[in-house]
C-alpha cells in the first residue's frame, strides 16, 4: 500500500506557461522581501522626483525608467503587504487621532468635510 506522503506534489512555484498570464515569476510569499521591494521602489521614485526638481533631467530620466521596471514587482509586494496590514485601518486611526470622526462626517465626500 503506497504511503500518501510519497505522492508527487504539484510545484506551485513554477511560472505559469499560459500565454498572457499576469506574471511569469513565482508568487511572492515573503513579507520581509515585500517590505524590501516596496521600500526600494519608494526610494527610487523619491530620488527621481528630487532629481527632476533639482534640474538633473538625465538622472531623473534614468531613475524614472528604473522605477517603471520595478512597478510590477512593487504592486505585487504591496498587495502582499496589505493582506497582512490593512492600511485603511491605519488611516482611520490617524484621522481619529486628528479629531475626525466618521459618524460626524457621514455622507460627506472626501475632502469636503473638516475635522471637528
Amino acid at each position: 500500500m503506497p504511503n500518501k506522503n510519497n505522492k508527487r506534489r504539484r510545484n506551485n512555484n513554477r511560472p505559469n506557461p499560459i500565454p498572457g498570464a499576469p506574471s511569469p515569476h513565482p508568487p511572492l510569499k515573503s513579507r520581509r522581501l515585500a517590505r524590501k521591494i516596496t521600500t526600494q521602489f519608494h526610494k527610487v521614485t523619491t530620488l527621481a522626483s528630487r532629481a527632476q526638481a533639482d534640474g538633473d533631467l538625465v538622472l531623473a530620466e534614468r531613475l524614472g525608467k528604473e522605477a517603471e521596471e520595478m512597478r510590477e514587482g512593487y504592486q505585487e509586494a504591496s498587495r502582499l503587504s496589505t493582506r497582512f496590514h490593512s492600511t485603511s485601518r491605519w488611516v482611520l486611526k490617524v484621522l481619529s487621532e486628528m479629531g475626525w470622526s466618521s459618524s460626524s462626517n457621514s455622507g460627506v465626500a472626501c475632502g469636503e468635510g473638516g475635522g471637528k
